[in-house]
């Protein structure tokens, strides 16, 4: 079945349920819609993983900055839930435009300023993109780098780079084999690491102030939305709006708890709220068994694959 939608200025023919063809060069191409619900749950899922999920937990536990009292366990869990929560519905809502008409994010934006000042955002997107995908691989080579540091920094950022690229050739079967595969390793890492922490020696949930829960709140709320300019580039190759809300919001939601939570564990136990020591060569989370899994190896595979999906998405 093919249906048609279209903006102000552009026709997009949509192709639901395509799951052979790829973006195409141009616009004027059909739109594959391929991507099922667990698709965009794991596509979203991988979004929601980022080292600033596990060190930004800081500016949960202590929203006033360095030297100011920390929430209660109980207000930073809350505040975590609550803004993950509602960043990912609207997340969410700023994809479904995507879903319905198969327009880029960029393209949906001439409704608001027309063909000539759209270029605005578009150029402040591209510099975005750009600066995002720098980070990332500085990020995870710095990362890998403090795991093996036999290959130098360079070596990890060509090597993350040159999966990146990799990645991009063909994007949405690249997201079907990375949900089947490396989004369930890391959720399983990543609960595994989440059950280590929590049989650390927790402070009392209720010790500590709800004085900085909004603002607690609102740092998770910030995050979330972040990805909200770029929703539609994404959800365009949904096979439903239905599929790509709720994948948005049960796949982003999941994974960014997690990471703030682990965080939040880290912060309170082993980090001792030195949110520069989380991911520290001499912070290991014990094991049974008297081994140890050091934190920065789990961050460093975690950060690589949400990196590299988001980067190859056109």
């Amino acid at each position: 079945m093919v249906a048609t939608a279209a903006d102000q200025e552009n026709v997009f023919v949509t192709v639901p349920g395509d799951r052979h063809s790829e973006p195409g060069r141009t616009l004027a191409q059909p739109v594959p819609q391929s991507l099922s619900l667990l698709d965009q749950i794991g596509l979203w899922g991988n979004l929601g993983v980022s080292l600033l999920g596990f060190t930004g937990a800081i500016f949960v536990l202590q929203p006033g900055g360095a030297g100011t009292p920390e929430l209660s366990l109980a207000a930073a869990l809350t505040a975590i839930v609550a803004g993950t929560v509602l960043g990912s519905v609207l997340l969410g809502l700023a994809g479904l435009p995507g879903a319905l008409t198969g327009a880029p994010a960029m393209v949906l934006l001439r409704g608001l300023f027309g063909a000539r000042l759209s270029w605005l955002p578009t150029a402040l997107n591209i510099g975005q993109c750009l600066g995002w995908g720098i980070f990332e691989l500085v990020t995870i080579a710095t990362a890998a780098h403090t795991v093996a540091p036999a290959l130098p920094k360079p070596g990890y950022v060509l090597i993350a780079g040159v999966a990146t690229a990799l990645l991009t050739i063909r994007p949405l079967g690249a997201i079907r084999v990375l949900r089947k595969y490396a989004a369930g390793a890391v959720q399983i890492v990543m609960c595994y690491l989440l059950v280590q922490l929590a049989r650390q020696p927790l402070p009392g949930f209720a010790h500590g102030t709800w004085s900085g829960f909004w603002a607690a709140t609102d740092t998770t709320v910030a995050v979330a939305i972040s990805f909200a300019p770029l929703a539609a580039d994404y959800t365009r190759h949904s096979r439903s709006p239905r599929s790509a809300f709720t994948g948005a919001l049960a796949g982003y939601a999941t994974t960014q708890v997690l990471c703030y939570v682990i965080g939040l564990l880290a912060l309170v136990t082993v980090a001792r709220g030195d949110a520069g020591r989380i991911y520290g060569a001499s912070m290991p989370v014990s094991i049974d068994g008297g081994a140890t899994v050091p934190v920065q190896f789990v961050a460093s595979t975690i950060s690589l694959t949400a990196a590299t999906v988001n980067d190859a998405l056109p």
